[in-house]
């Protein structure tokens, strides 16, 4: 399954600002028509933290050692890691393995997408403020649903 973001009203990159803090990621969801949930993606887990593999949108720099900027000392940074942003007018895609349940059939999936965005991610709010449960909000940016017809295997 392909999901894919376009940066279309954004006269810059999105996200914008300090990516090592801000992330925005793709958020999955697929279920049958009754509700069961058979693939998920990028949801948050009960620490506030994104589960591996998750498409995201965001920075990681590094110092003059390869060793990973994640306290915002940019003035360390002297390269990235990783950097993902969308650019004005260009896409970007994801793509998931989703398993299609075989028994009973399953007809039509659901599947629900959202990019999100908070503007701290939770290393650096606990790294910042330990023991403290803050958490940054998240907001939904964007979102958009599909049903899937699933074709029996012959």
């Amino acid at each position: 399954m392909t999901v894919s973001a376009t940066n279309r009203r954004v006269g810059h990159d999105f996200p914008t600002g300090p990516l090592d803090l801000i992330q925005s990621w793709l958020e999955l969801e697929v279920r049958r028509e009754g509700g069961e949930v058979v693939f998920r993606s990028g949801i948050p887990d009960e620490r506030h933290y994104l589960p591996p593999g998750t498409f995201i949108f965001m920075a990681e720099g590094v110092d003059r050692e390869g060793q990973l900027i994640d306290r915002h000392n940019l003035w360390e940074m002297v390269g990235a890691r990783y950097r993902r942003a969308l650019f004005p007018g260009y896409s970007d895609r994801a793509e998931y393995a989703v398993p299609v349940p075989r028994e009973p059939a399953p007809g039509v999936l659901e599947v629900r997408a959202r990019l999100q965005y908070r503007k701290f991610n939770q290393y650096v709010l606990d790294l910042f403020y330990p023991g403290t449960g803050l958490t940054s909000p998240i907001t939904t940016v964007s979102e958009a649903e599909a049903r899937v017809r699933v074709l029996p295997a012959e």
